[in-house]
């Protein structure tokens, strides 16, 4: 078992100019071949089903060597093998799950990394949660924005921490304090600074608005004790889906 098998498949669909416009859009350094999400799913998934006697170890080692490979495409993969045995995933793989977001260079990895990698793990180990504190104070604007994006899958299953949400929210928004990571500069040359506070803005938002979906009115309380120092972006997203009785309720 061994990503030859991907590189074989993707090759046979591949399309250079949307590999092209995949690239662009992506801002990333590496490479592309341009096949569609569908087709790609359904090679991962017939893959999977041929080999679903093998082992997490199994998987974990395939999912290191498409994460070393230069195509993009190989390392969206390796989080599609992570999300298929996500649920045995335990707080020994925190480090490795770490390892790929400091690593990640692009919003679709860190996204996906932080809703379906880390957010099964705080699920099944509430104790892990002390992460995102971690995560929330570090010099990579990534981790930070991991800070928060797990909690969209604990949302989802009820178990959201609204206090600790609260406490990782509140650091994010001095954003003079963070925006001059000496890291961040020599790292992620191909996200600018305005870019990197449009990320942070936006991961506030985004998990504001989700939980908007489950307690309105605790969004309310969030979206009103921090409106002097929200951003306009961060604002808009947090009470866009607000029911109107509760748009009543902001400041």
């Amino acid at each position: 078992m061994n990503k030859q098998f991907f590189h074989q498949e993707l090759k046979k669909i591949a399309d250079p100019v949307r590999a092209k416009s995949a690239k662009r859009y992506l801002k990333s350094p590496y490479k592309f071949y341009g096949v569609p999400t569908p087709d790609r799913r359904k090679i991962f998934n017939s893959f999977f089903k041929e080999n679903k006697d093998k082992t997490k170890a199994d998987w974990i080692k395939l999912s290191k060597e498409c994460w070393q490979d230069d195509y993009h495409n190989l390392k969206t993969l390796t989080i599609s093998i992570l999300k298929k045995i996500n649920n045995d995933l335990t707080p020994k793989d925190l480090p490795y799950i770490e390892k790929l977001l400091s690593e990640s260079i692009n919003w679709d990895h860190v996204d996906e990394i932080c809703v379906h990698l880390v957010g099964p793990v705080l699920l099944n180990y509430p104790e892990t949660k002390k992460i995102l504190k971690k995560w929330n104070t570090h010099s990579l604007f990534w981790l930070r924005r991991a800070s928060l994006l797990p909690q969209l899958y604990l949302m989802r299953k009820g178990k959201e921490d609204i206090s600790l949400l609260v406490q990782n929210i509140k650091p994010l928004l001095n954003e003079d304090k963070w925006f001059n990571s000496k890291e961040d500069k020599a790292r992620l040359i191909h996200t600018s600074l305005p870019m990197q506070k449009f990320f942070i803005r936006k991961a506030i938002g985004w998990v504001l608005r989700e939980l908007s979906r489950f307690k309105p009115q605790e969004t309310v309380k969030i979206a009103n004790q921090f409106k002097p120092k929200l951003s306009g972006l961060s604002y808009r997203e947090a009470t866009r889906n607000l029911p109107d009785k509760y748009k009543k309720l902001l400041i």
